[in-house]
C-alpha cells in the first residue's frame, strides 16, 4: 500500500503551505540541491506511546525511499524518554541538540516540553499538543511547537473548539436525557486543571450538565487510584454521572478497571485508542481526532499503515503511531516549502516560519490544521467516537469536523 510521493503530496499538502520569507533573492539560475542530511528525534512519554517512534521512522523511510526532495536525506536518531519530568526533558533535549545535532523533534508526546531551550537553539518541534508550549492567547507566528491538531491545553484561551459534541450525541441518545451529567477530570497539575476546566466549557455548551471539571489525579506514578474512582462515582450529587471524560494518558486504563469493578454503568471516554488496549478498555469509548483505523478505502490511512508495516511489521496502529507519522509529515511539508529556493534555505528559522503559516491536512483522515489560528485552539476540531467491545473498536459516531468555538468568560 506504499503509494509513493505523488499520493503523499496529495494527502498532506492540500492547503496553503505558507512562505519561507527568507532573505535569499530570487534567482533565475539553478536552484541549490546540494546534499543535506537532517537529523530528527523524538521526545516524550516513551513508555506510554512507544509507537510514536515507529510512526516517525515510517514517514522518514518513505521520504528517503521516494527521494521526495532532491539532495535531502532524513536521519532518525532516537526517541528520548522524558519520564514526564521537566529536568529530564531539558537534559535529554540538550543532549539531542548538542551531541546528536538534531534539526527538529517529531512525534513529540511530552507534557513538559523544554520550549525555552529549543526555541533558543532554533529547533522546531512537532507533536501531540499535550502542554502549553503549543499555545498562545491569540494567533501567533512566534511559536516553535506545532501540534497535528493544534493547541490542546491552552492555559488562557479566549475560546474553546467544539469538543464534546460527539460525546453529547452518543450519551444523550443512550440515556434519553436532554441534559446528561458529565465529570471531566485530568491530572492535579496546572496544565491538567486548566485542561479540565476549559474542556468543560465546550461540554456544557453542547448540552451536558458538568458536575466535575478539575485535575484530581496525582501525577504519575500513582500508587492507589481508589480515592479518585470514589470521587468520580459520586460526582453527580452523590450519584454516578452519565458520562466520565478522562483527559489523562494511560492512567485512564486502571481508573476504568476500578470504575467497572465498582459498578459504573455510564459512558467512560478517553483519548486512548489502540488495539493493544482494546481488551482492558472493553465497554469504554475512545474519542480520537482522526478516522477509525479500521476504516476501509481511506487513502491516507492505507499509506500510513503500509509505511509503518515496512518499518515494523508487528506494530499495531494506535494514536502514538499516528502522531509520529503525521507530525513528521507536517515537518516534511514545511521543509519542502523552505527548500523551494534551494536546499541551503533549509534552516530551523525558515522551517519555523513556514510551519507557523502553513495548513496541514491528512485528506479524508483528519484536518486541516491551520496555522497560526491553531496556536489558540484547533482551527477545525475533528473527532470520532469508537466503542470497545473487547476485541475491536466499533465506530459509534463517525468522523466529524467543526469550526464552531465556545467563548471563555
Amino acid at each position: 500500500m506504499l503509494a509513493g510521493a505523488l499520493l503523499l503530496g496529495a494527502c498532506s499538502s492540500s492547503g496553503d503551505s505558507g512562505s519561507t520569507d527568507t532573505t535569499a533573492a530570487e534567482s533565475s539560475g539553478p536552484v541549490d540541491r546540494s546534499p543535506v542530511t537532517l537529523n530528527l528525534a523524538g521526545l516524550g512519554i516513551a513508555a506510554q506511546f512507544p509507537g510514536a517512534e515507529s510512526g516517525a521512522q515510517a514517514r522518514i523511510k518513505e521520504f528517503n525511499d521516494n527521494a521526495e526532495l532532491e539532495g535531502v536525506t532524513l536521519n532518525w536518531v532516537e526517541y528520548a524518554n522524558d519520564n514526564q519530568d521537566q529536568a529530564t526533558a531539558l537534559s535529554e533535549a540538550r543532549r539531542l541538540v548538542s551531541s546528536e545535532d538534531v534539526f527538529a523533534l517529531v512525534g513529540v508526546t511530552s507534557q513538559v516540553v523544554p520550549a525555552e531551550y529549543l526555541t533558543q537553539q532554533e529547533v522546531p518541534w512537532f507533536g501531540w499538543g499535550f502542554d502549553n508550549s503549543y499555545c498562545a492567547t491569540e494567533p501567533s507566528t512566534e511559536l516553535w511547537g506545532f501540534g497535528w491538531n493544534g493547541c490542546l491545553v491552552n492555559s488562557d484561551p479566549p475560546y474553546m473548539p467544539d469538543a464534546g459534541a460527539s460525546q453529547y450525541r452518543y450519551v444523550s441518545e443512550k440515556t434519553g436525557k436532554d441534559k446528561p451529567t458529565v465529570a471531566v477530570f485530568s491530572n492535579d497539575t496546572e496544565s491538567g486543571r486548566n485542561s479540565a476546566k476549559y474542556q468543560s466549557i465546550a461540554f456544557a455548551g453542547n448540552g451536558f450538565d458538568v458536575v466535575l471539571a478539575d485535575g484530581i489525579v496525582a501525577p504519575p506514578p500513582v500508587a492507589d487510584y481508589t480515592p479518585y474512582v470514589q470521587q468520580l462515582m459520586t460526582s453527580a450529587n452523590g450519584s454516578q454521572p452519565d458520562a466520565i471524560q478522562c483527559l489523562l494518558a494511560t492512567d485512564c486504563i486502571p481508573i476504568w478497571t476500578q470504575l467497572k469493578a465498582q459498578g459504573y454503568s455510564g459512558t467512560y471516554v478517553s483519548s486512548l485508542y489502540s488495539d493493544a488496549i482494546v481488551g482492558p478498555m472493553d465497554g469504554s469509548v475512545a474519542s480520537w481526532g482522526t478516522a477509525n483505523f479500521s476504516d476501509q478505502g481511506n487513502a491516507y490511512l492505507d499509506q500510513m499503515t503500509a509505511a509503518v508495516k515496512a518499518v515494523k511489521p508487528d506494530q499495531a496502529m494506535d494514536s502514538g503511531v499516528a502522531t509520529g507519522y503525521m507530525t513528521t509529515d507536517m515537518l516534511i511539508q514545511a521543509i519542502k516549502t523552505a527548500a523551494e529556493k534551494g536546499n541551503d534555505q533549509i534552516t530551523g528559522v525558515n522551517v519555523q516560519k513556514v510551519a507557523a503559516n502553513q495548513s496541514w491536512e491528512a485528506s479524508g483522515f483528519t484536518g486541516p490544521t491551520n496555522y497560526p489560528a491553531s496556536t489558540v485552539a484547533a482551527s477545525l476540531y475533528c473527532n470520532t467516537l469508537m466503542l470497545s467491545n473487547g476485541t475491536e473498536w466499533q465506530t459509534v459516531d463517525p468522523l466529524t469536523c467543526s469550526d464552531k468555538t465556545w467563548p471563555v468568560n
